[in-house]
């Protein structure tokens, strides 16, 4: 019998205080133009890190996703199984 699996794909767009989220590769805080002004911007890795996080805490490992460079090695492992 199969799984019923839920995949869920969030994009958030969210207006943030006066911060310094994150830096980019030369320590500069990362910025872009918002509403024709120059603004702090958080990048997508400082949001998915947190919210993989979470998941682990929230949501029963046998239903999330396995992530990983070496998914041809995880795959040939279960079809070998």
């Amino acid at each position: 019998m199969a799984a019923n699996r839920t995949i869920v794909e969030i994009h958030i767009l969210q207006t943030m205080p006066p911060s310094n989220l994150n830096r980019d590769d030369t320590g500069s805080p990362k910025k872009a133009v918002y509403g024709g002004v120059t603004r702090a911007r958080v990048s997508s890795q400082a949001w998915k890190r947190p919210t993989r996080l979470k998941f682990r805490e929230l949501v029963d490992p046998n239903q999330l996703g396995i992530r990983t460079k070496r998914v041809v090695e995880v795959l040939a492992d279960r079809i070998l199984r």
